[in-house]
């Protein structure tokens, strides 16, 4: 029996994160095809935890995972991290198949994995968000970044890509591709949203205001809470101490105290729950470069919440989703977009509302769920017997 080993500085499994819940997904949908896969989580919880536990049928993380209280991922422990990942991996008695999922600082770790690893098929996932995060910053040493980060690339045995743009971009790097969109887990059936008929919007991600565009989105609600005293946005998720400062102004500005609330962060269990009791969700990104060529994961969990989206046009959502049919899609970026959006989800009935979130779930259901992709991940990565 072969098996798949994810290696990401992420937390696996028991994170919070849309890249846990993405790799989460890779390894259930391999583990329909009798894959085993064991999931390590490159951080200080490596150094206390050597053993596997059997989490799901087919997957395993080391044991203590979820109690190791985990700190920021460290360069400077790169070969100890290495070591312990060899000895690790060297102990899985059978032909063993590396999928490395990177972030923005891993850089070094991903140069020593290639080197590590030569022997075993390696792949990896190409992060739209580690190429053009700070692609603004043209500076020396930001080339020289990018310069070596395409060069580990031709390394790999394979990339997965989460888009057709990110794929074409990096065609010329890639020895061979594959394209895997958005996963979504719809084990559960159709289940309308409780507060359909009401004004209640939610934000579930990181509350960064550049990347998640959201001045224009809080001055867009703003407009409409002027006309709808009932409505009310709900925003959830990591927020720094500039963008806390950036929010409290706007409210404070808008005199939407009472209607515009930070919720802090949430469980990953619990992000169904919230957005499954919300009347819309809100995803409002520009299309700028890094959201052009990504694919945003929180999608995922949208299209199957039973709640009707608002989005706006950004990567290659528009290649899926479509205005008044799975969800109200903004002609623009401004908060006046948001708010003829918002006015528009206003006017429409329950029965309309309703059919743009059973859509949602029906396309997640056709193109997204992590099921269809197993034969697809384990012809790429594991191999045809």
């Amino acid at each position: 029996m072969k098996s798949l080993v994810i290696i990401s500085t992420v937390d696996l499994y028991y994170g919070n994160s849309a890249a846990a819940a993405r790799m989460n997904n890779y390894a259930r949908s391999l583990a329909i095809k009798n894959v085993d896969v064991y999931l390590i989580s490159v951080n200080d919880s490596l150094f206390s935890a050597v053993s596997w536990k059997e989490v799901e049928p087919h997957i395993y993380c080391l044991t203590d995972n979820q109690a190791v209280s985990k700190r920021r991922f460290s360069r400077y422990r790169i070969f100890g991290y290495l070591k312990i990942i060899k000895r690790i991996v060297g102990g899985i008695d059978r032909e063993v198949t590396i999928l490395n999922y990177p972030s923005t600082d891993s850089l070094l770790l991903d140069c020593c994995l290639l080197t590590a690893f030569k022997d075993n098929p390696l792949f990896c996932e190409v992060n739209e968000v580690r190429r053009f995060a700070s692609d603004s910053t043209n500076t020396l040493r930001k080339r020289f970044y990018n310069g070596i980060l395409e060069r580990t690339y031709k390394r790999y045995t394979g990339i997965i890509f989460i888009s057709k743009h990110i794929q074409e971009y990096y065609s010329s790097f890639a020895k061979q591709s594959i394209i895997v969109p958005i996963l979504s887990d719809c084990s559960k059936p159709f289940s309308l949203t409780s507060n359909i008929d009401s004004l209640l919007f939610v934000f579930v991600g990181s509350i960064y205001f550049e990347k998640e565009n959201l001045e224009e989105l809080l001055e867009g609600f703003c407009l409409f809470a002027q006309e709808h005293p009932d409505a009310e946005l709900k925003l959830y998720g990591i927020m720094p101490d500039n963008s806390r400062k950036r929010l409290y102004g706007i409210i404070d500005k808008n005199e939407s105290g009472n209607r515009i609330s930070y919720c802090g962060l949430l469980q990953h269990s619990e992000v169904p729950n919230i957005l499954s009791a919300a009347s819309g969700l809100i995803l409002p990104r520009t299309n700028n470069k890094q959201n052009y060529y990504g694919f945003s994961t929180k999608l995922s969990e949208y299209a199957v919440s039973g709640t009707p989206i608002i989005m706006t046009n950004t990567g290659v959502v528009s290649d899926f989703f479509e205005d008044c049919v799975n969800c109200l899609m903004l002609d623009g970026y401004d908060r006046y977009s948001f708010k003829n959006k918002f006015d528009e989800f206003s006017r429409m009935d329950v029965t309309d509302r309703c059919r743009l979130a059973e859509n949602a779930y029906r396309l997640a259901q056709d193109k997204f769920d992590y099921r269809i992709y197993s034969e697809k991940l384990y012809d790429f990565l594991i191999g045809k017997e």
